[in-house]
């Protein structure tokens, strides 16, 4: 979202009357501060860029221009369709001031029922010509934007520390090494989540438009889920779609606890990615040393 201005113009839009309560949106501001971007002049105009954009799409989507664009976050354990497992989810949102109707931006459909119901003319069967490998790149820009914030963050530390050499200085430096590196390796893991998911939903969601072909897996779906008592039966589409929800978490779910290299294979050979071979055994070496470090330190 923070780093997808080319695509913002094929976001989809809806309106919703009314939502009363705007205690909790956000500033766009307020929100990229918290990945890290600065209030620099540079970064404040990349900010305003990006909601010029957002506004842009408003207008072309009946919004007459009165009212303050923010953000709307959704919590991660709100499934929306493109969460992020701890940072949850984020839409555009801006209010007419003149009869409270409410615009809302999303990068993927939005299926919920009062919105469907507001919104007969959004199709979401619309699906932008995206092709397979287009489709985690908000994925890939949002880790790569967090790997480097850290980054900066981390080398200034080590810099510090590095100013005054001595024995205990040296262990400091070994355990951010250390912790660092199981950090990032646990960030990657969730990286290859969130893709994975992404994948998920536009197989078995979105019609698989893009012609990914999604490798076998064992997952043992959870039947009882699927079971609803009369009074409690949702009418077919809602049926339809809360049963492929939850296959789709079922699978999900399955894929989080796979083997590192089983979760690698499965994604980047669904979208016939081929990694740059010495890149692909760093990251394995140092998922290596990140499990042995962790099995060391659990048994000591």
């Amino acid at each position: 979202m923070f780093n997808d201005d080319e695509n913002i113009k094929n976001y989809f839009v809806y309106q919703y009357h009314f939502l009363d309560d705007l205690s909790a949106v956000l500033k766009p501001e307020q929100v990229y501060s918290w990945f890290g971007v600065d209030n620099s002049k540079e970064n404040e105009e990349k900010v305003r860029a990006t909601v010029n954009h957002v506004a842009n799409l408003f207008l072309e989507n009946g919004w007459e221009g009165d009212g303050d664009i923010s953000v709307i976050w959704i919590p991660p354990f709100i499934d929306i369709g493109f969460d992020e497992d701890t940072w949850g989810s984020y839409l555009w949102h801006v209010k007419q001031s003149n009869n409270g109707t409410s615009f809302i931006a999303s990068p993927i459909p939005l299926r919920q029922k009062r919105l469907k119901e507001q919104n007969d003319n959004v199709s979401i069967n619309d699906y932008r010509n995206v092709e397979a490998i287009n489709i985690i790149q908000t994925n890939t820009d949002g880790f790569l934007e967090r790997l480097k914030t850290e980054r900066g963050s981390f080398e200034k530390e080590i810099e510090k520390l590095k100013k005054e050499p001595d024995e205990i200085s040296g262990k400091i430096i070994g355990k951010l090494l250390g912790y660092t590196q199981c950090d990032l390796i646990a960030q990657f893991n969730e990286f290859l989540n969130g893709c994975y998911l992404t994948l998920l939903i536009e197989v078995l969601q979105e019609g698989n438009k893009s012609k990914i072909k999604l490798r076998k897996s064992s997952v043992k779906v959870d039947l009882s889920k699927h079971a609803y008592e009369d009074d409690e039966m949702p009418n077919d589409d809602g049926l339809n779609w809360m049963s492929i929800n939850m296959f789709i978490t079922d699978i999900w779910h399955s894929y989080m606890f796979e083997p590192f290299e089983e979760k690698y294979d499965r994604l980047t050979k669904s979208v016939d990615y081929k990694a740059n071979q010495e890149l692909r055994d760093f990251i394995f070496k140092h998922v290596i040393i990140r499990s042995s470090n962790f099995c060391n330190a659990f048994f000591i």
